[in-house]
């Protein structure tokens, strides 16, 4: 049971963890496919970098299982995305051009790289 408490927890934190770093970029042209992967490639660096950050802060992990580590590993981006996405639907409403499936990858991006960068150099008891 701490087990599953401390899954949750680990991906509410690495969930909200990109929140501040969003922009308020509201419109991308059409055709700037280099532009939105570029802005997923940076939003990866700078997840891996926080993630490197907080193994100076928090460097033993919360989940000592295998098998719920590559749970996290697999859950977070997709929960972080989809959280990601919900929030944009909702602000979509008051804003028309807002592009909600680049919001959502931008989160799944930060998210990746900071769960790998933890589930690779994290230690476990």
């Amino acid at each position: 049971m701490e087990d599953i408490i401390f899954l949750l927890l680990e991906i509410f934190l690495e969930a909200i963890a990109h929140f501040p770093l969003q922009t308020e970029q509201t419109h991308q042209q059409d055709g700037s496919g280099g532009k939105i992967l570029l802005q997923c490639l940076g939003y990866a660096l700078i997840g891996a970098l926080l993630g490197g950050v907080s193994l100076l802060i928090f460097s033993r992990g919360l989940l000592h299982q295998p098998g719920w580590q590559i749970v996290n590993l697999i859950v977070a981006p997709l929960f972080a995305a989809w959280l990601a996405y919900f929030f944009a639907v909702k602000r979509s409403a008051v804003m028309s051009r807002y592009q909600v499936r680049l919001r959502s990858w931008r989160a799944y991006c930060f998210t990746l790289a900071l769960v790998l960068v933890r589930y690779t150099f994290v230690k476990t008891v």
